[in-house]
């Protein structure tokens, strides 16, 4: 886990995270999600307080959004998972 993760579940990933782990930059992960290019992740409640949510990958779900990127573009997804 990176140090900017606040996940207690090891088995949970943030945006954050999840684009360290698929080696792609966060605002890869966003414009996925915005495009439909991945289903969107259940979100939690941020602990600041803010009316925030942050969203959460199982690694389950990061391992077939990474089994889906094609190996030598990370812009697209070989096929969308919606």
């Amino acid at each position: 886990m990176t140090p900017r993760s606040r996940l207690c579940d090891r088995n949970e990933l943030s945006t954050f995270d999840l684009a360290a782990y698929l080696g792609v930059p966060r605002d890869t992960i966003l414009s996925w999600l915005r495009w439909a290019r991945i289903p969107e992740p259940r979100r939690l409640p941020t602990r600041t307080g803010r009316a925030a949510w942050k969203r959460v990958w199982t690694r389950a779900e990061a391992e077939e959004i990474k089994a889906r990127i094609r190996p030598d573009d990370h812009s697209a997804l070989m096929l969308p998972l919606c």
